[in-house]
């Protein structure tokens, strides 16, 4: 990173170690520290590092050179605290390495993060006497209840968009003032807007398509350029061409709302058969639908009577009477068989049971 970007740099440094160690997992990040803000801020700094150097505006490096990192990120102070905790307590883990030994280091004593403090000591504690029994870093994880929501390892980086990208390059042109030919625009740009050189001229294309970007023809080869001037004419030209395109939809949009209520007012006005109004139809084909529901109903009922169930309901009471009367025979049978086994008339050992001499005759 460039001069005057060290605290950025130790301060990166110490969360990519703690994100690659187990307390990146088990320590929450205060929700008054802006992680990802910070990351932001370091791929810019990648992106761009003149802009970021401590003499970007006093030897004319950048032509935007930004604030102090102080006043552009405020809370920095406090992600310092935040990892300078994290690594002088669990220094004795094998984590920090040479950070340790930087003067950026915070000391605890001097640290306001009292709950962070505290978890740090009982997780360092915990994992102290769980790592006696050998236990791997996934299993301490889970048995100290597993990763907390906020933590400390790095999110995945967003790759950005095609109309970030587009915005990127369109702001290096308009910075910059001057003419490029093609290969200076892919080299150049590339460098300042940290977009890959093998897109540069896919989206250079797209601004070219807008009109956003200028070409022309010099000797042999392209020169393509941007003023503000230019850009802001442009501009105001779209806005005002869409703004009328707007107010005439809009105007339109007004004109058929009227003409659908003129039309549907017409339609109800309309009278229909003998003298009927289309209200009055439209009431009387709701009345309809009911009545048809409802003669659906009794129609489903008068199936009872059709020649096909009654047809079916006399073959089932065949089939049951059928059944009655070899369960009558078994019955006959069992009796006789324990008459004769007990020395008993079957008349006598019927009435004992309770069966009828004679069974009632069944039919259909």
């Amino acid at each position: 990173m460039p001069a005057g970007t060290s605290k950025v740099s130790f301060i990166y440094n110490a969360l990519e170690s703690i994100s690659q160690s187990i307390y990146g997992r088990l320590i929450p990040v205060p929700p008054h520290i802006d992680i990802a803000g910070f990351y932001e801020l370091c791929n810019d700094i990648q992106a761009d590092p003149l802009r970021y150097h401590v003499r970007a505006a006093s030897s004319n490096l950048s032509i935007n050179p930004p604030l102090e990192l102080s006043v552009m990120f405020p809370n920095i102070s406090n992600i310092l605290d935040f990892v300078s905790t994290i690594l002088l307590t669990a220094q004795h883990n094998r984590i920090g390495g040479g950070l340790l030994q930087s003067s950026r280091l915070h000391k605890l004593n001097k640290y306001n993060e009292k709950p962070t403090l505290e978890k740090m000591q009982r997780v360092n504690k915990r994992i102290y006497e769980m790592r006696a029994g050998r236990m791997r870093d996934d299993n301490l994880v889970a048995a100290l209840g597993g990763e907390v929501k906020n933590s400390v390892r790095r999110p995945p980086k967003r790759g950005l968009s095609l109309e970030e990208k587009r915005s990127k390059l369109l702001a290096w042109f308009s910075a910059e003032h001057t003419v490029y030919n093609i290969k200076e625009v892919e080299t150049i740009a590339s460098k300042r807007t940290g977009i890959s050189g093998m897109q540069i001229k896919d989206i250079l294309q797209t601004l070219l398509d807008d009109g956003l970007v200028k070409v022309e023809k010099c000797g042999t080869q392209n020169i393509y350029w941007v003023f503000k001037y230019d850009t802001q004419l442009k501009l105001d030209k779209d806005f005002a061409k869409y703004s009328t395109q707007s107010k005439e939809i809009e105007t339109k949009i007004y004109e058929l709302k009227a003409r659908l209520e003129q039309l549907k007012d017409e339609r109800d006005e309309q009278i229909g058969v003998d003298g009927i109004t289309r209200t009055e139809l439209l009431t009387l084909v709701e009345k309809l639908k009911l009545d048809v529901n409802s003669k659906a109903k009794d129609l489903s009922k008068s199936d009872k009577l059709s020649p096909v169930y009654l047809k079916n309901l006399e073959s089932k009471n065949r089939e049951l009477v059928d059944g009655c009367e070899e369960l009558a025979d078994i019955i006959e049978t069992i009796v006789s068989f324990i008459a004769s086994r007990g020395g008993h008339s079957s008349s006598t050992l019927k009435k004992e049971l309770g069966v009828p001499d004679e069974f009632s005759s069944i039919s259909c």
